[in-house]
């Protein structure tokens, strides 16, 4: 299930944000800005926050489940769609602790949590979590037999979250990451490096890690070193991250795109625009 959250905005920047191709509304253009938030645990087609699904953080999959899209009116007055991202080189990783929380998940887990209206607490441990306050929301329900809408105003007060968050060291996200079906995992704590032998995916150069190998061969990103840092046995890429180094054989990885989605960030959308029916139903 997903739900859409609607909002007409006048505004003529979108900071921070990928339009596949440099494609989008003209400047000026009045468009509307909806969010949309899968409830099944499931990640979004095109999430807005573009990270993996499996993090520091207990809730980096329900970040994943977040996207934002925009519709505007063409100078044909056809109504048109796009799906938004941050782009990449703007989801940057933070510098604190821990390691691994991007601007992306921030973002993500605040709209999430503003339109569910959830408080999510425990900001004496996570200060830094986004907080943008709990939304003033009306749910719109379309009696179809009846030919009616109705519109109810949701209570404002907002509720505890279903589950506490909490931080994931490497051993709980190698645990998730091994039931998703990764094959071997390095710790910071173990001696070695990478944990596979030469010809591992049947490499005649350097095995890299999930992550940095991945990305560029699934993803299409650009290469990565894979560099074990001094007096750690996971390379600089995920440690800046704070997750552990996973080797898997390429027949297991494109079997699975929940370990896909877990391993490394997919790639930014190039669907574009595409032309749409407005679901903005009630301006209010």
């Amino acid at each position: 299930m997903v739900l859409n959250f609607y909002r007409q905005d006048r505004s003529r920047l979108l900071t921070n944000f990928y339009l596949p191709k440099g494609v989008g509304p003209p400047v000026g253009t009045n468009i509307h800005v909806i969010i949309e938030i899968r409830l099944d645990g499931q990640p979004h087609e095109i999430s807005h926050g573009l990270q993996a699904t499996t993090g520091p953080m207990s809730d980096f999959d329900e970040a994943c489940g977040v996207g934002l899209r925009i519709e505007w009116k063409d100078p044909q007055s056809q109504w048109m769609q796009e799906y938004v991202q941050m782009r990449q080189q703007y989801n940057r990783h933070d510098t604190g602790k821990p390691p691994g929380r991007t601007q992306g998940y921030l973002r993500s887990t605040g709209f999430r949590a503003m339109l569910l209206q959830e408080h999510r607490g425990l900001h004496h441990l996570f200060p830094w979590i986004s907080d943008y306050g709990i939304a003033k929301v009306k749910k719109i329900t379309i009696e179809h037999l009846t030919q009616t809408i109705k519109s109810e105003l949701l209570a404002t007060t907002g509720n505890a979250r279903p589950t506490p968050l909490y931080y994931q060291d490497e051993r709980a996200q190698a645990q998730t990451m091994q039931a998703l079906g990764a094959q071997q995992t390095a710790l910071s704590s173990q001696p070695n490096y990478p944990p596979v032998g030469a010809n591992f995916r049947n490499s005649t150069r350097k095995v890299k890690c999930d992550w940095c190998h991945y990305s560029q061969v699934i993803a299409g990103r650009a290469e990565k070193d894979c560099v074990k840092v001094d007096g750690k046995s996971i390379c600089g890429n995920c440690t800046k991250q704070g997750r552990p180094c996973h080797y898997t054989n390429a027949t297991t990885m494109n079997a699975s795109r929940a370990l896909q989605r877990a391993s490394f960030t997919t790639a930014e959308s190039t669907r574009g625009p595409q032309r749409c029916v407005p679901r903005l139903l009630i301006q209010y």
